[in-house]
C-alpha cells in the first residue's frame, strides 16, 4: 500500500527546534497540530509538549524527555534527543510548519478521493452522494483560512463598519428599499429571509427587485426559478430595469415608440453587467437546489440566493409534507451558513387569510403554509400584503410589507408603492394606505 503523504523531515526539524530552541514553542504551537504529524513518536513528543505547556511549565527537549520516560515511553525520549541533536537552527521553523500542513491537506485529499470512491457504490440516492461530495471538498477548501482573529485589526475592522453604518443602520446587502434597509439591517450574509404571501399579492415581484438590487450594487445572485422559466425572469427583470409596461415586454410591442426603445437601450446597459444565475427547472428537489448552489459557489462565491418558491420543492415520496418542509428551511439556513450568503425563500400561505371576514385578512405567522419550522429557521419573516385583493374603495399602489419576526431587527409594518404594471415596488417615503372603509389598522405601523 502507497504511504499516506508525510515529510519524515520536516516533522523531525520541527519537533528538534521545539526541544534545542524553546522559544519556538508558541510559534509551533499556533501553526500545527498533533495530528499534523504521521510518525508515531513526533506526535507523541507534540502532545507531550502540549500537556506540558498545559501545566504552564517551559517547553524544552529537558521536559518532553522527563514526560516520555513518566510515561514509560523511552523511545520517544531517545528520538526527542536525537532531533535535538540534527536540527541547525530555527530560523525555517515557519516554513516547515507550512510544510506539514500541506501534507495534512494532501493526506485529506487521499482520504476525500476514498470517500468518493466509496460513495460511488452506495446506495444512498445519487444527489444525497453528490451533496456529501461537495461538502467535504468545500470543507477541505475553507480549512486552509486562518480562523484565528486578533483584537486589535478586528477591532479597527468593526469601528470602520461602523463608521460606514453611521446613518443607514444596515450592515447586509441593500434591498433597495430604504424602509425595508432600516428594519432588517439589509438582507444579511448567513441569514433565511422568508418573503410569503397569498397569490396575486407580489411575492415574486418583491423577491426578483430585491435580487435586481443586490446584483445592481455588484454583487453575486442565483435565483431558482420553480413556478416561471428563464424568459419570464428576464421579461420581468427587463420591465422592471426599464420601467417598461410588462405587458409590452410580453407582446413584443416595447419598440413602438422612440421612448420604449430608450428605455431598452437602457437595460442593455445594467442588465448585462449583473452577476446573475437563473436555474429555471421546474421539478426541483432540494438537494438538487443545494448540489447546484454550491457548484456555482465554487466557479465564484455566491452572495445571494432567491428561490421562488418552497412548496413548489419536491421530495422523495416518503415524507409527509410537515416533514419535507421542516427538513427543507434546515437545509436551506445551513446552506446560508456553509456559503456565508443570504437566501430569501418565498412561501405561500394557507387560505386561512382568505377566509376571515373583510378587514382581518392581514397574514399572521400562524398562516404560513404546511410547517412551523419555517418560522423557527427564519432570520426574518415578511409578508407581501395588498389590501385591494380583498376590499372595494382602497389604493390599489399601497402595498405592506410585514415584518412578523426580524431576529437582528423590530418587526412592524412598512409601505411601498405597488407597480405591478412595470413588475416592481417603489420606495415611495411617508407613503400611507388612506382607508375608506373600516379596515384602516393603523396599528400595524410602527
Amino acid at each position: 500500500m502507497t504511504a499516506l503523504p508525510h515529510s519524515p523531515e520536516a516533522e523531525n526539524i520541527v519537533i528538534g527546534c521545539i526541544a534545542e530552541y524553546p522559544g519556538t514553542w508558541p510559534t509551533v504551537a499556533a501553526e500545527v497540530s498533533a495530528t499534523d504529524f504521521v510518525n508515531r513518536m513526533a506526535r507523541k513528543a507534540f502532545e507531550l509538549a502540549t500537556e506540558i505547556d498545559r501545566r504552564g511549565e517551559p517547553v524544552d527537549g529537558h521536559t518532553i524527555s522527563l514526560a516520555a520516560y513518566a510515561a514509560s515511553d523511552p523511545e520517544v525520549a531517545h528520538y526527542v534527543q536525537e532531533a535535538a541533536r540534527a536540527v541547525l537552527g530555527p530560523s525555517n521553523i515557519r516554513a516547515y510548519c507550512n510544510v506539514l500542513r500541506e501534507k495534512r491537506t494532501e493526506r485529506a485529499m487521499v482520504f476525500l478521493a476514498t470517500k468518493i470512491r466509496e460513495l460511488a457504490t452506495d446506495t444512498k440516492p445519487i444527489l444525497d452522494r453528490i451533496e456529501e461530495v461537495q461538502k467535504t471538498s468545500m470543507a477541505l477548501t475553507q480549512n486552509q483560512s486562518e480562523n484565528i482573529v486578533e483584537a486589535a485589526p478586528a477591532y479597527r475592522t468593526l469601528l470602520h463598519d461602523l463608521v460606514s453604518r453611521n446613518g443607514r443602520a444596515m450592515v447586509g446587502f441593500s434591498t433597495g428599499y430604504p424602509s425595508l434597509d432600516s428594519r432588517w439591517g439589509g438582507i444579511r450574509r448567513g441569514g433565511l429571509h422568508i418573503v410569503a404571501g397569498r397569490p396575486a399579492m407580489g411575492k415574486t415581484t418583491l423577491a426578483l427587485n430585491l435580487a435586481e438590487h443586490v446584483a445592481r450594487d455588484g454583487h453575486r445572485v442565483m435565483i431558482f426559478s420553480l413556478e416561471m422559466d428563464a424568459d419570464e425572469v428576464m421579461e420581468k427583470l427587463v420591465s422592471s430595469v426599464g420601467g417598461i409596461f410588462y405587458a409590452d415586454v410580453q407582446s413584443g410591442a416595447c419598440f413602438d415608440t422612440e421612448t420604449q426603445r430608450q428605455a431598452i437601450a437602457q437595460t442593455e446597459t445594467i442588465i448585462p453587467q449583473m452577476d446573475l444565475l437563473i436555474d429555471d427547472r421546474g421539478s426541483q428537489t432540494i438537494h438538487n437546489i443545494r448540489a447546484e448552489a454550491r457548484r456555482a459557489h465554487i466557479k465564484k462565491p455566491l452572495d445571494l440566493i432567491v428561490v421562488d418558491y418552497l412548496q413548489l420543492i419536491g421530495g422523495d415520496g416518503k415524507q409527509s409534507i410537515y416533514e419535507r418542509i421542516t427538513e427543507q428551511t434546515r437545509l436551506f439556513k445551513t446552506l446560508a451558513k456553509d456559503l456565508n450568503c443570504a437566501i430569501v425563500l418565498l412561501s405561500q400561505l394557507n387560505r386561512q387569510c382568505d377566509e376571515r371576514p373583510k378587514g382581518q385578512n392581514r397574514p399572521r405567522m400562524a398562516d404560513l403554509r404546511d410547517s412551523g419550522s419555517i418560522e423557527q429557521d427564519a432570520d426574518v419573516v415578511a409578508f407581501v400584503y395588498r389590501d385591494v385583493v380583498y376590499s372595494q374603495g382602497v389604493d390599489d399602489y399601497v402595498a405592506e410589507i410585514i415584518t412578523s419576526k426580524c431576529r437582528k431587527g423590530v418587526p412592524g409594518t412598512d409601505c411601498l408603492r405597488s407597480d405591478l404594471a412595470h413588475s416592481r415596488f417603489v420606495h415611495q417615503p411617508g407613503l400611507r394606505p388612506q382607508y375608506k372603509t373600516s379596515t384602516a389598522r393603523n396599528e400595524f405601523y410602527q
